[in-house]
């Protein structure tokens, strides 16, 4: 446990008297309240036998601007926005690349009439996997609506393709992302920041 929400439900209080608790931007900077944060680092103050110093989460947070009314002192975390490996990165029009938060998918896809959903980036574009589709369910509607996410954030729209699925496979840890690239798989992972 590293935080909790308060009897305010504005978010999730840090508990910054076990653990130092960094909010930082993609090059390890502290993200200033109000601005999102590319991860969170923990070190945690109370383990002597296995310490945790600078452990990268991968979660994206947003840091509230003003403290909360409950009175804590802590860091108040206002919107979690998902996981580090959530993230997709897109051509952009203007060149150079166009980060895609989780959140841009979310919208499009949590309003859809679907029982489930995963969207996997390859070397050719976007797959996204349907579970439990309604039988008047368009997939070109549905193609239409992401493709207008991904320009609305100035990168360039990859082909995307509908899969119908009955399961959306998970990892060999049992966990099921909602976004995924495999292009990243490719690349060494590294789970703590650089001190």
């Amino acid at each position: 446990m590293i935080a909790s929400e308060c009897n305010r439900h504005r978010g999730m209080h840090f508990y910054e008297d076990l653990h130092i608790v960094e909010i930082v931007d993609e090059h390890y900077q502290p993200a200033p309240p109000g601005k999102p944060g590319s991860r969170i680092l923990i070190t945690n103050l109370s383990k002597y036998t296995q310490p945790l110093i600078r452990y990268d989460l991968g979660d994206l947070v947003r840091t509230a601007v003003s403290s909360c009314r409950c009175g804590r002192p802590f860091i108040l975390a206002e919107e979690i926005q998902g996981r580090t490996r959530e993230i997709l990165h897109l051509h952009s029009v203007n060149r150079g690349l166009v980060v895609l938060q989780p959140s841009v998918f979310h919208q499009v896809m949590d309003a859809q009439p679907i029982n489930g959903w995963q969207i996997i980036q390859e070397e050719d574009g976007l797959e996204i996997l349907i579970r439990r589709v309604p039988d008047d369910f368009s997939d070109e509607n549905l193609i239409k609506s992401i493709q207008l996410a991904i320009s609305a954030m100035g990168a360039i729209v990859p082909p995307i393709r509908v899969k119908r699925v009955s399961h959306i496979p998970g990892t060999p840890h049992s966990k099921t992302p909602l976004i995924k690239s495999n292009l990243r798989e490719k690349l060494p992972v590294s789970t703590s920041a650089p001190v």
